[in-house]
């Protein structure tokens, strides 16, 4: 069950489009993006010359994609990539978290 919860988060949302985007799935399959499409960790994000486009990503962060990009959404850039135990600690610290709790 707690895969499904990761899946279902592991997405963004277009929020602006200016031009022609793209997305490409495992599969190999090209479809145009739209105003609201979602993107999934996976997939590569094409954009044109000159488009303007931005996705919003899970824990409230936005994106935006240069024009003449592509860009492979993966689990660091959604940011649901798991946290190892060094990483942690120096959040903690860099926090002001106390690392003795």
């Amino acid at each position: 069950m707690a895969a499904n919860q990761v899946e279902a988060q592991a997405r963004g949302v277009v929020v602006i489009l200016q031009g022609n985007a793209w997305i490409v799935g495992k599969d190999g399959e090209k479809r145009a993006l739209q105003l609201g499409d979602e993107v999934q960790e996976g997939q590569v994000v094409v954009t044109e010359d000159g488009t303007r486009l931005e996705l919003a990503l899970p824990h409230s962060q936005n994106l935006s994609i240069e024009s003449g990009r592509e860009l492979l959404l993966d689990a660091t850039l959604l940011g649901i990539a798991p946290t190892d135990a060094t990483e942690a600690a120096l959040k903690d610290l860099n926090s002001g978290a106390d690392a003795d709790r």
